[in-house]
């Protein structure tokens, strides 16, 4: 019987062990997102050591990924059903009945003009790139939450990494002070980014865009001293938009001079074409921005800044942007003027100006 007692003993020990162990593993680096519906690019990954929700926060806005990129993290933003999915299919840990949630950049703001108990108030962290506030767009709670209960003071969100009852992935409000794993994320629009110059239709200026158009858009990215298109990681690129969560990811890639940057005043246009650098050309088709990109509304006339993002060989990542202005497709003209201007420096304020934003800043690189 004490024989009995003992294995049953040994057997506990080591379920334990296995559970803690399970629990430890966690992805070697950071893994990015750059396939399937919605994907933005951004670097993931999930930190076994538990800390309670304003450590961890702290904790992933130390973190640097890549390593001397200047790029820090901050606790993962969920702004969509799809990040949602990709997060439960690689970066939680396999679901186990014992195993405890991981904290998310949720938490719920008692100062918020919208905030009561137990559903008011709640909002994403602010993150350090654009749009920096994502708001709370999105939300998986467990059926039943948020409740504020047991303890009033549940104002932070953890994600179910449990296999009891289906709850793998899903949300909970809970009490901050608790030790928790936890989820970082970086964006590929933080400050370490590399500032590149984009031109979406080279040549045309201003930019016409048929939302019922049913072929590609054309973006370069352009080729210059300090930037080499040929380091671009193509499988890494992706259009997307700010303050909207969807991405697209471009149907062809090629390489030819199309573009000159401009240096001059907000949205001055040139009819110069190529400058003796190559460029790298991208072909998105135009139906999957519309669906993936559109967000409320696509009004016409309106002006909407696209940008591309992507990495380069050595993991740094890159982004750009320039606009288009939507119009009808009776109302685009047979011949427009050549050469949209693609190095502004400010933002686009006036109707009628469809170039690129300038670079925020510029680093050498040697060819």
């Amino acid at each position: 019987m004490r024989y009995r007692h003992m294995s049953a003993l040994v057997m506990a020990v080591t379920v334990l062990a296995a559970l803690n162990l399970a629990s430890s593993l966690a992805l070697a680096e950071p893994l990015q997102w750059i396939d399937g519906a919605g994907a933005n690019g951004h670097y993931y990954q999930r930190v076994s050591r538990p800390l309670s929700w304003a450590d961890a926060k702290a904790a992933a806005e130390a973190m640097e990924w890549p390593p001397g990129s200047g790029v820090f993290g901050h606790l993962v933003t969920i702004t969509s059903a799809d990040e949602q999915a990709f997060i439960e299919a690689f970066i939680l840990a396999p679901p186990i009945e014992a195993r405890l949630p991981v904290w998310i950049g949720g938490w719920q703001d008692k100062d918020d003009p919208n905030f009561e108990e137990p559903d008011g108030g709640w909002q994403g962290i602010e993150v350090p790139y654009p749009p920096y506030d994502e708001g709370w767009v999105y939300a998986h709670w467990w059926p039943g939450q948020p409740n504020n209960w047991p303890i009033a003071a549940e104002d932070r969100v953890e994600m179910y990494q449990t296999s009891s009852d289906g709850r793998y992935g899903f949300w909970n409000d809970q009490w901050g002070v608790f030790s928790r794993e936890y989820i970082v994320e970086w964006g590929p629009e933080d400050a370490g980014e590399i500032s590149v110059f984009v031109d979406i239709k080279p040549g045309s200026c201003p930019n016409p865009f048929n939302p019922k158009s049913r072929g590609m858009l054309p973006v370069a990215i352009l080729g210059t001293e300090d930037f080499d298109v040929l380091t671009v990681d193509p499988d890494t690129i992706l259009l997307v938009r700010e303050g909207v969560a969807g991405s697209v990811a471009p149907q062809r890639v090629g390489f030819e001079d199309v573009g000159t940057p401009v240096e001059g005043e907000t949205c001055e246009c040139h009819d110069l074409d190529g400058d003796g650098w190559l460029d790298l050309i991208l072909k998105f088709r135009t139906q999957e921005i519309v669906a993936n990109l559109s967000g409320d509304s696509l009004p016409d006339d309106d002006i909407v800044s696209l940008t591309v993002i992507g990495s380069i060989e050595t993991g740094e990542l890159f982004a750009g942007s320039d606009c288009v202005r939507l119009v009808p497709a009776n109302r685009i003209p047979d011949k427009l003027p050549r050469g949209c201007g693609n190095g502004v420096a400010l933002p686009l304020l006036t109707v009628g100006a469809f170039c690129t934003f300038a670079p925020r800043r510029t680093r050498n690189r040697r060819r």
